[in-house]
């Protein structure tokens, strides 16, 4: 392969979406019409000061510090904000993947019914919350349709899963030893939540 070098990723992108190149090297998707082809390691950043600034230094790590105590997803957070891919980006898939959509065009989900507005029933029994938009979602991108099985617990999803009665569990807990003793393997994660302990006001917790 031949390499082009530019002064600023708007050039690489023009020249990208110009049909110049067939590939760059980008930090982040901005440009919609980008998709990932590959994946370098990550590389970590500081914050640099004159030698010998060390007030100025002890500051800055106290302050990285209490942000990581008081919000330990901060970085994923910033991640996210800025490098993530854009909703409205297009769905490519690959060769492979489309053969195994036209192969195993129904999936078999297995979902809880009663973590609202995660996952759960509405009047007329159907599957609801923001788990069954976001499978929804992934039927319109790649045409791969889900077939929705409910479990009262957790347990019940996770059970049909094991002894293959469904094919996902929706929801499943970021676990990857629980994963493992339940013959389940994890995607990256869709969602984030935080969980709290809640107690009545005045009783000691």
């Amino acid at each position: 392969p031949g390499f082009i070098y530019f002064h600023s990723e708007s050039q690489v992108s023009n020249a990208l979406r110009n049909g110049r190149i067939n590939a760059c090297i980008v930090s982040s998707l901005d440009d919609v019409n980008m998709r990932t082809v590959a994946k370098f390691a990550t590389r970590d950043y500081y914050f640099a000061t004159t030698r010998g600034n060390s007030d100025l230094m002890k500051e800055l790590n106290a302050a990285m510090n209490e942000l990581t105590v008081n919000d330990p997803n901060f970085e994923d957070k910033i991640y996210s904000q800025y490098h993530s891919k854009s909703e409205k980006q297009q769905t490519v898939i690959s060769e492979d993947e489309k053969q195994y959509v036209k192969e195993h065009p129904v999936q078999k989900v297995s979902y809880i019914t009663d973590w609202y507005p995660i996952s759960y029933q509405d009047k007329n029994g159907n599957f609801a919350g923001a788990l069954a938009g976001i499978l929804s979602n992934i039927s319109e991108r790649t045409g791969l349709q889900f077939e929705y099985h409910a479990g009262k617990k957790y347990a019940d999803a996770i059970k049909a899963a094991s002894d293959g009665e469904s094919d996902i569990v929706a929801g499943f807990p970021y676990d990857y030893k629980w994963a493992l003793e339940k013959n389940c393997v994890l995607t990256t994660p869709f969602m984030t939540l935080n969980v709290f302990g809640i107690y009545r006001s005045g009783q000691d917790a």
